[in-house]
């Protein structure tokens, strides 16, 4: 028989202490073969016990620790003759395969009709078939890639759900912050890109892995390994407006590092205070509360509002320092993420106010100025034991320092008269602590699993408010006034669990939950006595959980649990207490690999801070003040129910996504206000109304005959509460839309390709009380080309989007946004020219914007920041 394999000798022989079977498959011309399956079956049993594909090298690794010689070695691919060999150790060989003679064309045909190649739970992209080198960063080839998007917010997007990790090399290296790796790897580090659908980490215990975690791989080029490199990139031009940025690498096998400096007044933020604020609540009882469908509600700081502002403001500075380090050695990693952010900014609005209850309307002239610092520093150890043991512990330092200035002129417009004041804002934070994790696989079917979490927060927060009148409002007989409000808590939790298999398809978890939290909430001003308090509030809780999960077949598999929650709450050292059952049930369906359909149910409690259960005054800013707090503690429980269905078929480049949440309230926490010209009284009460439902759909297709992709994606939300307003019931409905749709084209030949969309945005407020509405449009429909020309030596692109807004009592002039970039490309050096809303490049640009709460509806026209034109350069090393 013709041998259809011929397989030569070692590169050199291995001795017994080799730790992997090597090997490289090329085809008769020596030139490597990618994608041949690599599969390892054992030799009586005739049992797969290993499956890979050979990379863009043909070149292929199994680890030997998991081979029991001797065993077969299968290659197979659809344009070479298969072959089956067997191996007796861990050598490295060199193989060689017969290409077939006959359907050779139609084979290879076949082979490159697809975009995405799934394999059981990864999706593998041919990046030479999907990139036309016209791409710069990650973010472009992203935005090329079926079913990946990347949001508003910089965080990757895979069928339309944020993944839950972003690996380098397999190595989980930039943890959330995906606009880290989005904006700084460039196509040429790049050698693959591939989605995990069940993501093992380094704390999965074999028999008892975790699953539904999505993780995205970028697998980067050899040349970019253990190498230092690095880039600087200097923009600068019309408008004095600029952009330094310094990135430098060296990612290895086992030490990964990355140290990113920038500093700019264009609004490019590359660690926003959504991330801070992110990274704060996973790092405190979150972690405790994941598996126990707990809803823990702790009331934050009081943030200045300005540091959530993005177009409408007239300038900003952002200064930024990140370092990202990671070192695994074995089956030990350390990884350590640091960040520093400093903000200047500056905006002006002025507004309407329409209160709910009638009173007169309020124009308010409004003028902010503010710096903010925040840095987050997390230092983070795993330890994989055994393969039956783990242990991590992450600890955590976390501070932030904001500062407000504001001018507001304040009318009353039945009066006519102004009264001026100067609100000003100081807070600072400072939160640490760490969290642990231990894993030990008792048995082939007992996982215990035992937790740890300790932090301490520090909040100071001081006010002061200077007025051209005296401030009557809050009983004082100055124009001037000052305030320190000082927060402190200590949380102290621990949690054990128990996984048990009763057989191959059920399971029985175990939980047990002991938390305690201590706050400190103490108000020192210069008015009244009774401005000045001090409230000590105690939370102990201890819980039980019990869920039982079961797999019926292939098709249908469902869990139902239950929570016993104890709580005991000590306000000033007066007790009370309340027991609780939060039952939780979820059911799927997936009738084929392309398609599911899930129901989740889970009641969750709603927990009380000291900030709702405060015994004294706060004022918030120059009309606003909070009595205390006449609460009694009842329990409160939240009845939440979401449905998921998603259908994809990669081959077909089809990807979507539908996801509905109903969220309903008996009886929830919620705000009283006595309303009256100069003053706004706000108290903690309970209401008997407030209901929530989001939609969220996302649809992608992209074209295999003709070069055109589609998409869409909507998120739709409306609530409904309850509240009071000097004394009257008030019901108020709130509904936001967003929609955005997309077609563009994929021309292989790079030098012309098109995008048209457009993005809708509504918000409309019904006080159905006082039958008072206000609403807001925003209509934006977009063209954008782009392309490379001369031997592809100059990138070009421009993007034309006209802003339409609608109000419903303002009127607003439509804004045109062109924006370009033109870059040349000199083997090292980046020359580009850069152009932003190149048509309102001014100091006094405005949009309209609206604003609710339950007392007013607040129609603004803000300031918005100012075009530009920068002439750049960038350097590679």
């Amino acid at each position: 028989m013709q041998k259809r394999l011929i397989w030569l000798l070692l590169f050199y022989p291995f001795s017994s202490f080799c730790q992997s079977l090597e090997g490289i498959v090329l085809d008769s011309l020596q030139k490597p073969i990618p994608f041949a399956n690599v599969q390892l079956i054992e030799k009586n049993t005739f049992k797969s016990v290993f499956f890979s594909q050979t990379n863009d090298d043909g070149q292929f690794s199994i680890n030997c620790k998991t081979i029991d010689f001797p065993i077969v070695l299968k290659i197979t691919h659809l344009s070479f003759q298969k072959e089956e060999i067997e191996i007796n150790n861990c050598d490295k060989i060199r193989l060689i395969l017969k290409s077939k003679t006959t359907l050779l064309k139609e084979i290879i045909l076949e082979q490159n009709v697809f975009d995405v190649v799934e394999q059981n739970d990864t999706l593998k992209y041919n990046l030479k078939r999907l990139l036309n080198g016209s791409e710069s960063k990650l973010k472009d080839i992203i935005e090329k890639l079926p079913g990946l998007s990347i949001d508003e917010n910089g965080k990757i997007r895979y069928n339309g759900k944020k993944i839950d990790h972003l690996l380098l090399d397999g190595d989980d290296f930039y943890n959330d912050q995906h606009q880290l790796a989005t904006e700084n790897l460039t196509p040429e580090m790049i050698e693959k890109i591939e989605v995990l659908k069940n993501y093992q980490d380094l704390s999965s215990i074999k028999g008892f892995e975790n699953s539904g975690a999505t993780a995205l791989n970028i697998g980067l080029n050899e040349k970019f390994k253990n190498m230092f490199k690095g880039t600087v990139e200097v923009e600068g031009g019309y408008k004095e407006k600029y952009k330094l940025n310094a990135n430098t690498f060296n990612f290895g096998k086992s030490l990964k590092y990355n140290l990113l400096l920038n500093t700019n007044n264009i609004n490019k933020n590359v660690f926003t205070i959504n991330d801070f604020l992110n990274i704060k609540k996973s790092l405190g009882s979150k972690a405790l509360s994941e598996s126990s469908g707990n809803s823990e509600i702790i009331q934050e700081e009081d943030l200045p509002e300005f540091l959530f502002s993005t177009d409408l403001i007239k300038g900003k500075t952002v200064q930024n320092y990140t370092f990202n380090l990671s070192q695994k050695q074995n089956n030990k990693k350390i990884d350590f993420f640091s960040v520093l952010n400093k903000i200047n900014q500056n905006e002006f609005t002025n507004g309407k106010q329409i209160f709910f209850d009638g009173s007169p309307s309020v124009l308010k002239h409004n003028t902010i100025g503010g710096v903010s610092v925040y840095s987050t520093n997390i230092l983070k150890f795993e330890n994989k034991i055994n393969e039956k043991k783990y242990f991590s512990i992450n600890s955590y330092l976390i501070f932030n320092k904001d500062i407000q200035d504001s001018y507001i002129g304040n009318q009353i417009l039945t009066t006519g008269g102004e009264t001026a004041f100067e609100n000003d804002l100081v807070n600072k934070h400072l939160k640490l602590g760490f969290n642990t994790k231990y894993k030990n696989k008792l048995s082939e079917k007992i996982l215990l699993e035992a937790n740890l979490i300790g932090d301490y927060s520090k909040v100071s927060n001081n006010l002061e408010i200077v007025s051209t009148k005296v401030l009557t409002q809050f009983d004082s007989n100055e124009n001037w006034l000052t305030q320190k409000n000082n927060y402190n808590s200590f949380f102290l939790g621990a949690k054990g669990s128990l996984v048990v298999k009763i057989n191959s398809k059920s399971s029985l978890n175990l939980g047990l939950k002991s938390i305690n939290r201590n706050e400190t909430l103490q108000n020192r001003n210069t008015l009244q006595e009774s401005y000045i308090f001090r409230t000590n509030f105690q939370t102990t809780e201890n819980s039980m959980l019990i869920k039982y999960n079961c797999k019926i077949n292939k098709f249908f598999k469902y869990s139902a649990g239950i929570d016993f929650i104890s709580k005991n709450y000590s306000i000033n050292s007066v007790n009370d207490k309340f027991f609780i059952v939060l039952p939780s049930a979820e059911f799927t369906y997936t009738p084929s690999k392309n398609l599911n359909f899930g129901i989740f149910y889970n009641a969750a409690k709603s927990d009380y801070s000291v900030y709702q259960m405060a015994n004294g005054k706060i004022i918030q800013d120059y009309r606003t003040l909070t009595q205390k707090s006449n609460l009694t503690i009842e329990k409160i429980r939240t009845n939440n129910l979401q449905f998921n269905t998603s259908y994809s078929k990669p081959t077909a480049n089809i990807f979507s996504f539908l996801n509905i949440s109903y969220s309903q309230l008996p009886k929830s926490i919620n705000k009283s206000f006595d309303n009256n010209n100069q003053l706004t009284k706000e108290q903690y009460i309970y209401s008997n109304l407030d209901k929530s439902l989001y939609m969220l759909f996302f649809g992608e297709k992209k074209f295999n005959k003709i070069p055109l992709g589609f998409n869409i994606e909507s998120l739709n939300s409306v609530f409904k509460k309850a509240t009071y307003i000097n004394e009257i019931r008030n019901v108020n409905e709130n509904s936001q839309n967003k929609i955005t749709v997309e077609a563009k084209s994929y021309f292989k030949k790079n030098n012309f390709n098109l995008a048209t969309g457009f993005e809708y945005l509504s918000s409309k407020n019904d006080n159905l009380t006082s039958n008072i509405t206000n609403s807001y449009k925003q209509y934006s429909p977009y063209l954008k080309f782009n392309g490379k020309i001369l031997e592809d030596k100059i990138y070009w692109e421009t993007k034309v989007t006209l802003h339409k807004f609608e109000t419903s009592s303002t009127a607003v002039d439509d804004i045109y946004d062109i924006g370009f970039l033109l870059k040349y490309d000199l083997k090292n050096f980046n020359f580009y020219l850069l152009g932003s809303n190149i048509l309102n490049i001014s100091e006094n640009n405005t949009k309209n914007s609206i604003n609710y709460n339950q007392v007013f509806a607040e129609e603004t026209t803000v300031s918005s920041f100012s075009g530009f034109v920068n002439l750049g350069i960038s350097f590679s090393f």
